[in-house]
């Protein structure tokens, strides 16, 4: 491996593991946080989607502004700076309503910039012979120690930790932009052809085929999310302390991490389409298991489950992309995907939301309906179209 290769795996991995700290104390305390400050369920799930929402509109924009840099790391660095600066607003006494409108133009820059990043990483990866999987799996690496510090810290200082926390995730995450190497497309790439919404590139590239695996696994991803919302929320309400709770989103994470630094020989034996497909009739019986509250050995056998039902449907998918979506729509395309997850992110979190208070835990049953669906798609896709033909990494 050349040292230009080492760099570019070192400083990308450097940029995921700082990506993902503020995620983890989100994870960990978000919910609660809201809830001490006035809102309740239903208010912290139109939160949680209308922070989904605000990006729809200017994701696939802002991904081709992206890829028309030489440079994709331009835009990296822009949505980062902007969330930065923003996150010090939290510190301020703000009303509920006031903080509702903080927090949806806080997410927003760098839910904007992390498909740009994902696009620039997995390409990149690919052209230099690199692992993408191990090059992300600091992420996951970087939200473990997160959430277990998060949630001690949190737990022996209590709130006011909180926001510190998150723009101190956010500082260490924007100095590790501005030492990116450059982030740059193949030298084939086509010049692109301007449309209302979508680039006539993209537009051309997505053949039914190729869309039902995506709408697919964007539903297996999207089933976590209500977990990701409501889960400090339902062990919290199941007597597990906040340690525990760090403890228990991190023990997927751990084997999350683990699945990604192998995930190229699970490509090498397996397509896409079909690692996506096996992560959604384990995310089925994943989501069943957590609906009925079982003790927490079970739970925790559950959450070891997450290295499959995100871990494996994550990489695939992205790689699924990479090889069949041109270079020159790269972070478009990218972005186009977070913009269809977070509608059904945000859908589902406010379903949930509305039977969460009625039903607890038993409304996890939404998410196992929405990872048999996503199953049930990529499966019609490899009868239409058999694995043989898809490129595998």
């Amino acid at each position: 491996m050349q040292p230009d290769h080492q760099l570019v795996q070192r400083r990308l991995s450097q940029l995921y593991f700082m990506t993902y700290l503020g995620p983890a104390v989100q994870s960990v305390y978000l919910p609660v946080w809201l809830e001490a400050r006035g809102f309740n369920h239903h208010w912290i799930a139109l939160l949680t989607s209308a922070g989904l929402l605000s990006s729809i509109f200017l994701s696939t924009l802002f991904g081709r502004w992206a890829d028309r840099q030489h440079d994709w790391g331009v835009a990296i660095r822009a949505g980062v700076l902007v969330g930065f600066l923003i996150g010090f607003v939290l510190l301020m006494p703000l009303t509920p309503l006031a903080l509702f409108v903080v927090w949806v133009l806080y997410t927003l820059p760098t839910r904007l910039a992390l498909p740009v990043l994902d696009a620039a990483a997995v390409r990149n990866a690919n052209r230099l012979g690199l692992s993408f999987g191990a090059i992300r799996a600091w992420g996951t690496i970087g939200y473990v120690l997160m959430c277990l510090a998060a949630g001690a810290v949190l737990e022996f200082h209590g709130a006011g930790a909180f926001v510190w926390l998150l723009i101190g995730s956010m500082g260490l995450k924007l100095i590790c932009t501005y030492r990116l190497p450059p982030l740059v497309k193949s030298p084939d790439a086509r010049a692109v052809q301007p449309a209302f919404w979508l680039s006539r590139n993209l537009s051309e590239a997505l053949r039914p085929w190729l869309l039902l695996p995506l709408i697919g696994v964007l539903l297996i991803l999207s089933a976590h999310f209500p977990l990701y919302a409501f889960g400090a929320l339902a062990w919290a309400d199941a007597g597990i302390s906040a340690t525990w709770i760090g403890l228990l989103v991190a023990i997927g994470s751990v084997f999350e991490a683990v699945l990604m630094f192998k995930f190229k020989h699970v490509l090498q034996r397996f397509s896409a389409r079909g690692a996506m497909l096996f992560a959604g009739i384990v995310a089925v019986v994943r989501w069943i298991g957590l609906a009925m509250m079982p003790s927490l050995p079970v739970v925790i056998f559950l959450q070891a489950l997450h290295a499959i039902t995100f871990g494996v449907a994550f990489l695939a998918a992205f790689h699924f992309i990479a090889n069949r979506i041109p270079d020159e729509v790269g972070a478009e395309a990218q972005s186009l995907f977070g913009v269809v997850q977070q509608l059904m992110c945000a859908a589902l979190v406010m379903v949930f939301g509305a039977t969460f208070t009625a039903f607890g835990t038993l409304s996890f049953g939404l998410s196992a309906l929405s990872s048999a669906v996503g199953a049930g798609l990529i499966a019609i896709s490899l009868r239409q179209v058999g694995p043989q033909q898809e490129p595998v990494d």
